[in-house]
């Protein structure tokens, strides 16, 4: 079994205009919820073997805060710019490249592309994933490039407004 977590960035800041979309940084807001998320997930036991995040600021940060409170080592985060702006494919492309030793992977990146995923996996059937939102499943496959066309089972989705 193979488990496939998305954690959408937290709620971003857009008061900067000189800065670029990649650049953006975190609100307090986003903060505040992605540290009520990365709680939750602790408390159902939902550690990842490996995180892989988008290089935008706010993608980034947000996995950060995760790992820390989950006590991941910063450094064991995985930086992989086809997160940004993805397409479902790029994000299997991203799971597909995975080591297969590796069995929880918890992604962190940007809309539209993960709740396309999410909804497009059959994760999840959702309208749209909101900031610090999670959805989650575990895959009946072995190896990570199989997991395509494998069945979702235990979903999950972590709504942050539910957790306030």
């Amino acid at each position: 079994m193979k488990r496939i977590t998305l954690v959408r960035h937290g709620k971003s800041s857009w008061e900067h205009r000189g800065l670029s979309d990649a650049e953006r940084p975190l609100l307090p807001k986003g903060i505040r919820r992605t540290r009520l998320v990365a709680q939750r997930l602790m408390q159902l036991s939902l550690t990842p073997d490996i995180i892989v995040t988008s290089h935008a600021v706010r993608a980034l940060d947000t996995a950060a805060i995760v790992a820390s409170i989950m006590g991941i080592p910063e450094k064991d985060i995985l930086i992989n710019k086809q997160l940004y702006l993805c397409a479902p494919d790029d994000v299997w492309d991203v799971i597909s490249a995975l080591p297969d030793e590796k069995e929880h992977v918890m992604l962190f990146g940007h809309n539209p592309g993960f709740t396309d995923f999410a909804n497009s996996s059959r994760i999840t059937t959702i309208d749209w994933l909101p900031t610090s939102g999670v959805a989650s499943a575990a895959f009946t496959c072995q190896l990570w490039h199989q997991c395509p066309g494998a069945f979702p089972e235990n979903p999950l989705l972590i709504l942050p407004k539910n957790l306030t």
